[in-house]
């Protein structure tokens, strides 16, 4: 057996696997710091609209910040509720991350809850 071969097979694939994980969390990273970022989003506007309750105001800064970081959110997927003395606000969206071999359908629900003043 000729090892020496064998030896740079490995370290082509080897490489090959780093240089795509590498591919793909440079895809994912960013999708998920967004989503994050839109789910701190939720819960520090669902605080303030505690105490206006303008649902109007808080639907608008929420789908703007959702545009921002260009996250599919929409008035459609979007719901605002004021129940039992509570503010809910959630949002259902899925991102498509195209990783070149498959694409990866990631699914996000924050959901933020606050009670009203």
């Amino acid at each position: 057996m000729n090892q020496r071969g064998d030896s740079r097979i490995t370290l082509v694939l080897t490489l090959v696997i780093v240089a795509y994980a590498i591919f793909a969390a440079t895809k994912i990273i960013p999708v998920r710091v967004a989503s994050y970022e839109f789910a701190d989003y939720l819960r520090e506007e669902a605080q303030k609209a505690a105490w206006t309750r303008d649902e109007k105001v808080l639907r608008a800064h929420i789908l703007e910040k959702a545009r921002l970081l260009e996250l599919p959110v929409t008035d459609k997927n979007l719901k605002i509720e004021f129940a039992g003395g509570d503010i809910r606000v959630s949002a259902d969206y899925q991102i498509p991350v195209d990783l070149k071999l498959t694409t990866w359908v990631m699914q996000f629900s924050p959901r933020e809850r606050a009670p009203l003043f």
